[in-house]
């Protein structure tokens, strides 16, 4: 019912959502179509564009990589990269600024498609605050990370989150590249048609414009089933076996995650991609994603051992309708109506 109800008042045409506790999941419940002029329903297996929950694959990744010795995250960008050529105006920009958000980038240059033509962007504006001095939501941020990333290991970002996050979850639903061939196999993404004006409820929808995308800022495509996977790491602060029977992400490394965490002012705290958040009187760490045509949140209630991913092909703003299955799932766990 709280599905149905969202849907409603959200610029969506489905949506899904499941919930999960440390070992399984729990249930999940799927409203609307994946595509409308075909009437295809959303099922439990449709795949959606995640947006930047991607953002928290690539900084387990970089943990990994300092667990490993072979990244510093408190050195220039620029000597990660001695090609990168980033202006720093007000001192030295590093991994730990990129990952937190507080690199002071320039605003406005995120609609370049890809790296590259966000680099070039950064490179003829530079930051425009001094870095740490304050959040500031950035993707081309993450998109540097990414490549700084490939160049410490020598592996495209796609490749790195597939080998290191997706294929030792049994993420086997979920690619780490939005390309022609994905694009073939998920929802269709919506969004208003009237493009002059905000957004209202009366105005129809029409399907997004498409795109591929192959950076560590937003674009994974997966299904809420494989996304409960990835939220049991979450809830098991990465001890979850990899192929060779270690913990994914060591117990130092998870905590170097939201050991250094900056005020932002939408939910609380944000540490290495991933935020946190007091609701009902519990914290709530995770990430929230908007793509073109796609929105997306992933909530994890560490005290509880229980999470909640929705993934919609449109636009809407699902945290009430996680805490409405949270709070049913709680009740049901406890007995209580």
């Amino acid at each position: 019912t709280s599905l149905e109800r969202h849907l409603t008042v959200s610029h969506a045409a489905g949506a899904a959502l499941a919930v999960t506790d440390r070992e399984e999941v729990l249930g999940v419940a799927v409203r609307g179509m994946a595509e409308v002029a075909s009437a295809t329903p959303v099922r439990p297996e449709t795949r959606f564009q995640i947006g930047s929950i991607s953002k928290s694959f690539a900084a387990i990744v970089a943990m990994e990589e300092v667990d490993a010795g072979r990244l510093d995250l408190h050195v220039s960008v620029n000597e990660l990269l001695p090609w990168l050529g980033l202006p720093e105006p007000f001192g030295p920009i590093t991994m730990h600024h990129l990952l937190t958000h507080t690199a002071g980038l320039h605003s406005g240059t995120e609609d370049a498609p890809g790296f590259a033509g966000a680099l070039q962007l950064l490179r003829a504006h530079p930051a425009t605050s001094a870095p740490g001095e304050r959040f500031h939501y950035s993707n081309d941020g993450y998109k540097i990370v990414g490549g700084v990333l490939e160049a410490v290991t020598g592996r495209p970002i796609h490749e790195l989150i597939t080998e290191r996050l997706l294929a030792p979850l049994g993420m086997s639903d979920s690619v780490a590249a939005i390309t022609d061939e994905a694009g073939t196999d998920h929802a269709t993404g919506y969004e208003p048609l009237r493009t002059d004006r905000p957004a209202q409820l009366r105005h129809p929808l029409v399907p997004a414009p498409r795109i591929v995308s192959n950076t560590a800022d937003g674009s994974i495509v997966s299904n809420v089933i494989d996304m409960c996977a990835y939220a049991r790491l979450v809830l098991a602060r990465g001890d979850r076996p990899d192929d060779h029977g270690r913990r994914i992400l060591s117990e130092d490394g998870f905590a170097r995650l939201m050991a250094e965490t900056v005020d932002d002012v939408t939910h609380g705290r944000y540490g290495y991609g991933l935020w946190y958040e007091d609701v009902d009187g519990r914290t709530w760490l995770g990430h929230s994603g908007g793509m073109v045509g796609y929105t997306a949140l992933l909530v994890t209630v560490p005290e509880e051992g229980i999470a909640c991913v929705v993934l919609q092909n449109g636009l809407g703003r699902p945290a009430l309708v996680v805490q409405a299955a949270l709070s049913t799932v709680r009740a049901c766990l406890s007995g209580e109506p």
